[in-house]
């Protein structure tokens, strides 16, 4: 299933051709996968139900080219009716039978490689059918079945009618005719939020008001699951099939990974500026471009890779550092070409095809095979390149998991800068659901692979038996820190993050000379947020009221929930929704208000830290700089000394502050000023109570409680049979 690079990257003379050739029916014959023929099966089936925009979720190396053209060919049979346009249907004036057939396909994608790729893959498929090509000076012709387009071409914004939101639509978009197409088909479908692509799918009808769009819409992508935030709201209903990297190689499938990570200890990327949720590039290369850091990969392909690896990919970040990669491995003898985006087209061409066929063992490259390149052969990857984007650590990590035969598995050396809880790098522990902090050496994912439970750690306890280690690393940095131990007076009991009294456990338990000290570094553990994995998942002050729900207020005018629930299939998933602040000022007491029935929103993963990346996206796009700054955890405003408005409601709430009763005992006593809660504090532990935290707290206590004095009672009774026995 699998085209060599040279075949990708071919010369502009034969793309020409590819409307023209046919192929031997004969030849094009063969036998899909079996998850190939489930996943058409299930698309069919989901256009027939009326799921008429759907998109589809599978890995690098799973053959989403063949899956898509065999889909095609399934759709152009006869035995596959689509029902017409409505709005066509309702016209009176409009006879049935001068509606024109809709027979045609559209296929979109966004890079010259993938374009060419998908023709041929889509001739091999339906010889029966013409395929014609739409990119830069190339026009395609109007009469073929099949045409597969560039989308840079077609989405460029008109010359006219710039009123528009979106603008109008180019003179290349407007030679197509939406009512001849039947299907639009996108290649890289986690790109189809994109302005070009929505003006595309808008000029065919695809994005309409209507539940039935006027032309039918299919994507696939190995990272479909968008983590930014723009979700697919208003471009695809659902993503009808879905199966992950992990199970395809367990069934044999992709090939095995060994994965070894590596601390660099000498690289902080903490306060690198971020851009669209990713670091910006040109800070990023100044900090990890260092003679120090290049030897370190070169120092580990040699170590790791050199003496029975064929075929190494190194992800730089831009040409800069491919380009000073390239010459520290050539600099200890070791044979290495760099692509970028100023090689040449036919120097590209001949340096992928050199790597391709093993006749060079280094290629370094920064955002050029990333997408759309199959090279089988690759058996490491070296990841030199740090990213905060779940989507593009995919990428890059599954140009290595195609199967080649000579190739057992794919070495994954994966560079690890220092970064702290409140800045996470997506590395390929996290990616498996593990601690950020931990390192491993040749971790063997293959078909015996168990993935860890992504809660083992910082979980929520609530059997009673054992305190998350999580918290003990909390204590001893935390004294540490602050340079106490035990004999100097300071006590630190282990605490839950679930519990919402936890801080004020540790306030009753600091005492000595340097109490002050202690409570300043104390702050910066933000043990109020709930749940530790927070920390690590989000910049923004997220809460966990309890186990599997997370919350954030947006300043003066919604708030935003994740639950965990249960879809159709029986399988856990984590949905966003939003509330709304609905003032009740004008019949209440001065700034009250109450929260909306929660709206469903289009975000939706199987793990909650994805969810949560999401809704910080939509977030930052949804609302100004300077109103979701303040949400960030580290914002200036949450280490002020906390208001008098704060603690009283927290005592109302019935959190126990030294140095101020219960409200209804004070009788308006006022509250110290030298209180050590900061607002942050305060703040987290309003919202977690008001959302049901002590409640659920309490309920685990008394559950818990009651399963101390069974075990007690048993004890008992067995120590007194023992007696009687004896």
């Amino acid at each position: 299933y699998h085209e060599s690079a040279a075949g990708v990257f071919e010369t502009q003379e034969h793309e020409t051709k590819i409307s023209h050739q046919k192929i031997n029916p004969s030849t094009a014959k063969h036998t899909l996968r079996p998850y190939q023929q489930e996943c058409i099966d299930t698309c069919i089936k989901g256009f027939e139900d009326g799921i008429l925009r759907q998109a589809v979720s599978l890995p690098v190396g799973s053959g989403k080219t063949v899956i898509f053209s065999n889909l095609i060919k399934r759709m152009s049979g006869k035995d596959f009716k689509l029902p017409k346009p409505p709005d066509i249907l309702q016209d009176s004036t409009t006879s049935l039978l001068e509606i024109p057939e809709r027979n045609k396909f559209l296929v979109l994608a966004h890079r010259e490689e993938l374009i060419y790729q998908a023709a041929k893959q889509i001739e091999r498929a339906c010889p029966h059918l013409s395929v014609s090509v739409e990119i830069g000076s190339k026009y395609a012709t109007m009469a073929a079945d099949i045409i597969v387009a560039s989308v840079p071409t077609l989405g460029k914004k008109g010359h006219n009618d710039t009123a528009k939101p979106e603008g109008s639509f180019c003179e290349r978009l407007q030679r197509f005719d939406p009512d001849r197409f039947k299907c639009i088909i996108i290649d890289e479908a986690h790109h189809a939020s994109a302005l070009t692509y929505r003006r595309i799918l808008n000029y065919f009808g695809t994005i309409t008001d209507s539940e039935v769009p006027k032309v039918y819409l299919w994507g696939c992508s190995a990272t479909l699951r968008r983590h930014d935030g723009l979700g697919f709201t208003g471009i695809f209903d659902q993503i009808v099939y879905h199966h992950p990297f992990i199970n395809m190689i367990k069934d044999g499938w992709l090939c095995p990974l060994k994965v070894t990570t590596i601390k660099t200890n000498t690289i902080s990327t903490d306060k690198l500026k971020i851009m669209r949720n990713d670091f910006e590039l040109n800070a990023l290369s100044r900090t990890v471009n260092t003679p120090l850091r290049n030897k370190l990969v070169v120092d580990a392909y040699v170590r790791l890779a050199g003496a029975d690896r064929k075929s190494t990919l190194v992800f730089g970040v831009d040409i800069d550092h491919v380009n000073n990669l390239c010459a520290a491995f050539e600099e200890s003898g070791i044979t290495a070409l760099a692509v970028t985006g100023k090689t040449g087209r036919n120097s590209r061409v001949q340096s992928i095809s050199e790597f391709a066929n093993r006749n060079v063992p280094v290629m370094i490259n920064c955002g050029i095979l990333t997408e759309g390149t199959d090279i089988p052969a690759i058996d490491c990857i070296i990841m030199a390149r740090p990213t905060k984007s779940p989507v593009l650590f995919q990428q890059m990590l599954g140009r290595g998991l195609r199967l080649f035969e000579s190739k057992k598995d794919c070495l994954v050396i994966d560079f690890i800068d220092s970064f702290s809880k409140d800045n996470l790098v997506v590395t390929t522990p996290t990616l498996l659901g593990m601690n950020p902090d931990m390192l491993v050496e040749k971790l063997c994912i293959d078909k015996d692979f168990e993935i860890p439970d992504v809660k083992d750690e910082g979980e929520n306890q609530t059997e009673g038996k054992e305190y998350s280690e999580e918290i003990d690393d909390l204590v001893d940095s935390f004294k540490k820190k602050v340079n106490l131990e035990e004999k100097e007076g300071i006590e630190v009991k282990d605490i839950h993050y679930s519990n919402p009294y936890a801080i004020f456990e540790i306030k009753d338990h600091i005492s000595g000379t340097k109490e002050d000290g202690a409570l300043e570094a104390l702050k910066s553990y933000h043990i109020t947020c709930g749940d530790s994995q927070l920390l690590r998942w989000s910049n923004f002050a997220w809460v966990s009221p309890y186990q599997d729900h997370y919350t954030i207020l947006i300043g003066n005018t919604a708030a935003m929930n994740i639950r965990k629930e249960t879809d159709e299939e029986g399988k856990d998933i984590y949905r966003a929704y939003k509330q709304t602040k609905i003032s009740t000022t004008q019949n209440c007491k001065r700034n009250s208000f109450i929260l909306s029935k929660p709206k469903c929103l289009d975000i939706t993963s199987d793990m909650p830290q994805h969810a949560i990346s999401a809704c910080d996206t939509y977030i930052k796009n949804s609302h100004p700089y300077n109103t979701w700054k303040l949400l960030m955890r580290n914002a200036q405003w949450r280490y002020a000394q906390a208001s008098p408005a704060q603690l009283k409601y927290l005592t109302k709430l019935g959190v126990k502050i030294s140095g101020y009763g219960n409200s209804r005992e004070s009788n308006g006593t006022s509250i110290p000023n030298n209180t050590w809660i900061n607002k942050g504090m305060a703040s987290d532990l309003i919202l977690r109570l008001t959302s049901g935290s002590g409640k659920d707290w309490r309920a685990n206590e008394l559950k818990e409680t009651l399963a101390r004095k069974q075990r007690a009672e048993e004890k008992r009774l067995k120590e007194e049979r023992a007696q009687w026995v004896n």
